[in-house]
């Protein structure tokens, strides 16, 4: 009861001030969509991602496996009987 009546008191201030603010309106232009897509298009003729998928699946698992047996190593070292 007195943590909210102190919260109540600190973001009394805050709270006013931010009811001062209008609502926020956000609206995406219509060409939007059609314009991102010839970007990506554009940079996908010069970095072919599809050709170097491979490359990263193999590099993402490569580092992901580093982080699994880096826990386990540390899991096992806190069991007396498997040091080190």
């Amino acid at each position: 009861m007195i943590a909210d009546i102190l919260l109540g008191v600190l973001l009394a201030l805050p709270n006013m001030l931010l009811d001062t603010l209008g609502a926020l309106s956000l609206s995406i232009p219509t060409g939007f969509v059609s314009g991102l897509s010839s970007i990506f298009g554009s940079i996908n003729y010069f970095v072919p991602i599809t050709q170097l998928m491979p490359i990263l699946v193999i590099e993402f698992a490569v580092v992901g496996f580093k982080i699994i047996w880096a826990i386990v190593v540390r899991v096992k070292s806190f069991i007396p009987t498997m040091g080190s």
